[in-house]
């Protein structure tokens, strides 16, 4: 594992941090964004409408609306155990995309890709804004957007490639590997989120108070 400074980082541990995460965020980015040139040679493959297609599309991006949900959640754990569940699922989709034979098997994949994109897309926000200092945040959050520009000006070409080559699908299955990958960067390479103190507190006083009312609801009944 490497090693971090404990809280924010600052100084050469801030770029490594913010480079790390560039090579995080092409994974995700790429799912996101192979999705649309190619839409036809996925309809194709499937042996769906274009429109059908469009409409599994529409089904993940809807799926993004559970995001708060998440957030709730890492506001107690902090960001990064939900990411690489996150990446984990994404992983999962891919891979479903990759051996999917009809519009069912593709919409259980889509399904779950659109709820890795709910963790993933918010909580990559939340875990670069935890990391980086107050100072330098906007500089750190725009730089690790140069992976957007990365996946379409180089990879996306990488794609069509592989696809005219190899078939549709191996983008898919190469891509599942790599969200395995970025798991491991995330257990291993990256520093560990900061939880909330006082949303874990309030979490254990509303479990206590919830508890205290059961007990006393059933003293009253005996």
């Amino acid at each position: 594992m490497l090693k971090w400074q404990p809280g924010v980082q600052t100084g050469r541990y801030l770029m490594r941090f913010v480079l790390l995460v560039i090579l995080v965020r092409l994974v995700r980015d790429t799912s996101i964004r192979m999705m649309y040139p190619f839409l036809n040679d996925y309809a194709q493959g499937l042996g769906i409408t274009l429109a059908t297609m469009g409409l599994l599309l529409m089904l993940r991006t809807s799926l993004v609306a559970l995001a708060p949900l998440f957030g709730h959640r890492a506001d107690r754990i902090g960001p990064k155990p939900l990411l690489m569940v996150g990446f984990g699922l994404q992983g999962a989709g891919l891979l479903g995309m990759g051996f999917a034979s009809g519009v069912w098997t593709a919409a259980a994949a889509i399904l779950v890709l659109g709820v890795s994109d709910a963790i993933t897309y918010p909580l990559m926000q939340a875990y670069i804004s935890e990391q980086s200092p107050q100072r330098h945040l906007g500089r750190a959050l725009i730089t690790v957007e140069y992976s957007w520009a990365i996946t379409g000006i180089v990879i996306l070409p990488i794609i069509g490639w592989l696809i005219g080559e190899m078939g549709w699908q191996t983008p898919f299955r190469l891509l599942s590997v790599f969200s395995g990958a970025s798991v491991l960067m995330l257990a291993l390479l990256l520093p560990p989120s900061h939880p909330n103190p006082k949303q874990q507190r309030s979490y254990w006083n509303s479990r206590h108070v919830f508890s205290s009312s059961e007990q006393g609801k059933q003293r009253l009944k005996i």
